[in-house]
C-alpha cells in the first residue's frame, strides 16, 4: 500500500511540473546588431598594430642618447650626432696627472742622480699624455649619416677636418674598448675602412649604448649592423 501511495505522488509532482513549464511564455531571440551600432563602434574603437601607431612595421627606431652624451637629430632620412667634449674630462684629468707625475720623476731624476738621458725621456712623455689630454678637451666630433652616405667632421689642434665617405667604402662600423673607469667600460665606435679606422663617437659607457649607436649608423648609411 505503501509504495502504490508513494508512486501517486511522484505522478502527480510530475504533472505538475510539466504543466507549469508548458505555461511558462518562450523567450525570444538576441536581436542581432544593427548596421548603424556596428560603424558607431567602429567610430571609436581603436585599431591595433601598425595603423595605430601611424609608423610602417620594421622601421628603424629613431637614435635617443643621453644630452651629457651628445646631441641627436634623427628626421628626414638623415642622423646627425654632435658629441659633447665633457664626456671625455675624466680620460683628459687622467692623462694630465699621468703626465705630470712622469714630468716630475723625470725632474727628481735629473736633480737627484744627474741622469740627463731617462729625465729628458719621462719630461718627454709627460709633456705628450698632457697636450693629449689638452686636445682631447678641445677637440669636437659630429657625424652626419644617411643612405649611401657618411660625413665626419673632426677639430682638432692643427684644425676642422671633414670626411665625406660613401656607404661601400665602410666595411664595418663597429665598437672597440677605450678604457675603463671603476670597472665601467667606455668605447668608441669606429668605421673600419680597411686601411684606417675613422671615429664615429668617444666615450660611450657600456656595451648595449655602443652598439645601439654603431648600429643606427649602420642602417642610416644602408650597411648591415
Amino acid at each position: 500500500g505503501l509504495l502504490v501511495l508513494w508512486g501517486a505522488i511522484a505522478t502527480s509532482w510530475k504533472s505538475f511540473r510539466e504543466g507549469r513549464r508548458g505555461t511558462e511564455p518562450p523567450r525570444p531571440a538576441p536581436a542581432a546588431p544593427s548596421l548603424a551600432a556596428g560603424a558607431e563602434r567602429a567610430m571609436f574603437d581603436r585599431p591595433a598594430g601598425p595603423a595605430a601607431t601611424g609608423f610602417p612595421a620594421g622601421g628603424p627606431s629613431r637614435l635617443t642618447l643621453p644630452a651629457a652624451l651628445a646631441d641627436v637629430e634623427d628626421k628626414g632620412g638623415t642622423l646627425t650626432i654632435r658629441y659633447r667634449t665633457r664626456r671625455r674630462l675624466v680620460p683628459a684629468v687622467m692623462l694630465l696627472v699621468g703626465g705630470l707625475f712622469l714630468s716630475l720623476i723625470g725632474v727628481v731624476l735629473h736633480l737627484e742622480e744627474g741622469s740627463v738621458f731617462w729625465a729628458a725621456v719621462l719630461v718627454a712623455a709627460g709633456a705628450l699624455l698632457d697636450v693629449s689630454a689638452v686636445g682631447m678637451l678641445v677637440g669636437r666630433l659630429a657625424v652626419s649619416a644617411k643612405a649611401g652616405e657618411l660625413t665626419v667632421e673632426r677639430r682638432t689642434f692643427t684644425g676642422t677636418r671633414v670626411s665625406r665617405l660613401r656607404a661601400d667604402q665602410v666595411r664595418a662600423i663597429r665598437k672597440t674598448l677605450s678604457y675603463s673607469v671603476n670597472e665601467e667600460p667606455y668605447y668608441t665606435v669606429v668605421a673600419d675602412l680597411g686601411a684606417e679606422q675613422l671615429p664615429l663617437g668617444f666615450s660611450i659607457p657600456g656595451d648595449a649604448l655602443a652598439d645601439r649607436i654603431a648600429g643606427r649608423i649602420a642602417r642610416a648609411i644602408g650597411i648591415a649592423p
